[in-house]
């Protein structure tokens, strides 16, 4: 099974007995997955499905900041992710949480969606960029082990194998935009 193509769900407006919000139940679906989803592909696919940049901030910001255990059991999914990833991240206190994962050591499904939001909004002409946000995205950046740095540079995109794939040189002017040295 693997999710490819999926429909707008409207979770604000979703109703689900015995839960006052969407909300309580994804955080309950969260707890569920950490104790008994063993990495199974299907089921972390509907744990990533509220947290796209096109559905609210607070499906994100729960998974990445208060259920953290959620995200570092998210190893491999059966949602693809190429096509989760078509809008851009423009939050910045999610930015400063991805940069900040990165730093820690964040691996698999988590480091794939950090690095496609960071590239995306430091690269990408359409995404307007306070300065200030941008600076300390940058300075979180210099933090990063030099490995993590480099794949950043390199990152292109993740693929519909939920692979991401890598320039094999880092494109002309992305070093200066990303001020990565």
């Amino acid at each position: 099974l693997h999710f490819s193509s999926l429909p707008h769900i409207d979770f604000m407006e979703s109703k689900l007995s015995g839960y006052l919000s969407f909300g309580d139940f994804f955080n309950s679906f969260c707890g569920v997955y950490e104790a008994e989803g063993f990495c199974d592909p299907v089921f972390a696919g509907y744990v990533l499905l509220p947290t796209r940049c096109d559905y609210a901030l607070t499906y994100r910001r729960l998974i990445w900041v208060e259920r953290v255990e959620t995200l570092r059991l998210l190893r491999k999914s059966a949602l693809d992710l190429s096509t989760t990833l078509t809008a851009i991240e423009t939050d910045a206190d999610m930015m400063t949480i991805y940069v900040t994962a990165l730093k820690n050591g964040i691996s698999g499904i988590p480091k794939m969606i950090a690095m496609h939001h960071l590239v995306r909004f430091l690269v990408d002409d359409r995404v307007k960029k306070e300065d200030s946000l941008l600076a300390l995205v940058i300075k979180y950046l210099s933090l990063c082990p030099i490995q993590v740095k480099d794949e950043i540079l390199r990152f292109e995109r993740v693929n519909l194998y939920n692979e991401v794939e890598f320039y094999e040189k880092i494109p002309d002017g992305r070093r200066d935009v990303m001020q990565l040295n």
